[in-house]
């Protein structure tokens, strides 16, 4: 099959989806250049070097320039050129999620040949409010514990983390309460509305794997009409991207009571086991117009029950239960009612989380570009009816919530001035 052939099918399927698929992006996961150029009418190319993005815009009768919707990260190529004048590139360039990068170009009229500068070092970033931008650099150069998204969030000095557990993280932002948060992937909400979860977010674990992750945006006080639904911060992931080199990673850890010390009264952590393997993928499908970005996690835990009678090995032990009252009252509640309430002792309960994502960006033409993201969580846990108490183990409940993200956007340059995105 040609490459002609595939793009027209991969654009067909995207046509399909832009129809069929409820849930849309309502929070931009791109970022905007503008500049300045002192001749007017001058030529200005922009290009995004991993994938051979290009945009090409002419400035105004002042020289001005702006360019939005491309796609964050880097390094990026800008090119300024007009007849009669020194051809000025600038390279190494980097964009940030939801922020505006701005540079400055004069040409001089010369016939040597181009000028290049590294790394626009006169260039300034606009915000639209107060917050962290973190990207994969400063990713990687933090040492995470629970690999949860609030260990990044507090590198903000305004924002605190209650981490008792990678399963209850709770971020507060300027001391407001976590739920107050709007947290959103890939621009589609990704909340706790219904409020089952201690943490606010969608799922009882950690959101999203962190080697799914390309920036994280912490938001304060955003002034942007765009960014709302919060009292507290407005917190954006935006997951990494293919381009025309493959790339891949594998992650793996295991954990288990060896690894946990004795409590206060010398007592031993009970028994339990703990492992998470994480794979990605990425890289182009045809060069220069249509990529890829795959990844999976899996989690798999045995929670032991931390309460037990006072004559057991438990951490937690009730102060007058023994184990022979608590099997009287078992043989009892079988006997007479028929309903077996499991074991008070050494009970263990599994725990999976299992999280898939896809994400798929297409270079239309030089004036169109699609990207769409598709993610399913599936996770299975335990929890009581009565917390901090010892009681039997048919007292848990399973919760097995089942969470999809679909997600496609559409940009299209109008013209010069006019750009859309739906």
């Amino acid at each position: 099959m040609t490459s002609f052939k595939k793009l027209f099918l991969f654009s067909s399927l995207f046509t399909f989806l832009l129809a069929s698929v409820p849930v849309f992006s309502d929070v931009d996961t791109t970022s905007s250049l503008r500049g300045n150029v002192n001749v007017s009418g001058a030529s200005v190319v922009v290009e995004h070097t991993p994938t051979g993005v290009t945009k090409a815009v002419t400035a105004g009768a002042s020289g001005n320039f702006s360019l939005t919707f491309l796609p964050i990260g880097g390094p990026y190529e800008i090119t300024v050129s007009s007849p009669g004048y020194q051809t000025a590139k600038l390279e190494g360039v980097y964009l940030s999620l939801n922020e505006t990068e701005s540079v400055s170009v004069n040409l001089s009229r010369s016939e040597a040949e181009e000028l290049v500068v590294t790394a626009a070092a006169g260039s300034v970033i606009v915000k639209t409010g107060s917050g962290t931008l973190l990207t994969r650099v400063e990713m990687d150069a933090v040492p995470t514990i629970n690999r949860s998204i609030g260990d990044f969030a507090k590198m903000d000095p305004r924002v605190s983390v209650n981490s008792a557990s990678s399963r209850y993280t709770e971020i507060s932002v300027m001391g407001a309460n976590n739920r107050f948060n709007d947290f959103t992937i890939d621009g589609v909400s990704f909340n706790d509305p219904f409020g089952l979860n201690a943490n606010g977010f969608g799922t009882m674990r950690n959101p999203i794997s962190l080697d799914f992750v390309d920036q994280i945006s912490i938001d304060i006080t955003p002034y942007d009409v765009a960014r709302g639904n919060n009292t507290g911060g407005s917190i954006a992931v935006v997951t990494k991207s293919g381009s025309n080199d493959f790339h891949g990673s594998y992650y793996f850890s295991e954990r288990n009571e060896d690894n946990v010390g004795e409590d206060s009264a010398g007592i031993d952590y009970p028994k339990f086991d703990e492992e998470i393997n994480t794979i990605t993928v990425s890289g182009p499908i045809i060069k220069d117009r249509l990529f890829f970005f795959a990844g999976y996690e899996e989690f798999e835990r045995s929670n032991p029950a931390l309460y037990g009678t006072i004559d057991s090995n438990a951490q937690n032990k009730a102060e007058y239960v023994t184990t022979a009252m608590a099997d009287q009252i078992k043989n009892i509640a079988l006997n007479t009612y028929g309903y077996d309430a499991g074991v008070i002792n050494g009970a263990s309960f599994p725990e999976t989380h299992e999280e898939y994502t896809v994400k798929i960006d297409a270079i239309i033409n030089d004036a169109n570009r699609a990207t769409m993201n598709y993610s399913k969580v599936e996770s299975y846990y335990p929890r009581k009816y009565n917390g901090g108490a010892t009681v039997f183990s048919n007292n848990y409940y399973a919760k097995p919530p089942v969470i999809e993200r679909k997600s496609i956007e559409l940009y299209s340059d109008i013209t010069d001035r006019l750009r859309t995105k739906a």
